[in-house]
């Protein structure tokens, strides 16, 4: 099973252009698809998705976490992410938790529980755009310009932080190791 978003542009009732994607699930061996279309609704033809579990979990542009059962596609919870107004990153998922990061004032980065869509932490972070989240055993790695952090994946300290001399926009999904 392969699950996929895939743009689209809707024209609704013939007065305006309305934003969003459609989830897909394919049969990894034919291509065919399995279920779907679903829409996902929001701003810009824009959502990141992660799979765990049995779960699909998608994120919009404007923070809409939502989860869908990977086999049926069946939609589970929706949990709209506060403080920050652009999601720009598709979201990590392991272990029970789905991480994520958004942009708009700062940055910040989110930790959802996969099984009801709670808040478990959050951190701030300079930015916040363009990074998927990087998870280890010990560890939640994002970065941004001259910006790289460790989050503890449980509790969300900050474990470090390396600033260089610089700051900005975007920022790159790393790599572990």
């Amino acid at each position: 099973l392969h699950c996929q978003s895939v743009r689209r542009e809707q024209i609704t009732a013939g007065i305006g252009t309305g934003y969003g994607t459609q989830l897909f699930a394919l049969d990894e061996q034919t291509g065919n698809v399995v279920w779907g279309p679903v829409a996902i609704t929001g701003t810009y033809n824009w959502s990141g998705l992660a799979y765990d579990q049995g779960m699909v979990f998608v994120i919009n542009y404007d923070g809409l976490l939502q989860s869908f059962n990977a086999a049926t596609g069946v939609a589970g919870w929706s949990t709209q992410l506060p403080g920050q107004s652009a999601f720009s990153s598709p979201p990590t998922a392991v272990n029970g938790i789905v991480y994520v990061g958004g942009a708009g004032s700062g940055g910040t980065v989110y930790a959802a529980d996969e099984s009801n869509g709670s808040v478990l932490w959050t951190s701030s972070v300079m930015n916040g755009d363009h990074s998927s989240p990087a998870v280890s055993s010990d560890g939640v790695f994002v970065s941004y310009p001259c910006q790289v952090y460790k989050f503890d994946p449980i509790t969300g300290s900050s474990l470090w932080h390396y600033s260089g001399p610089c700051e900005g926009g975007g920022g790159k999904t790393p790599a572990y190791a």
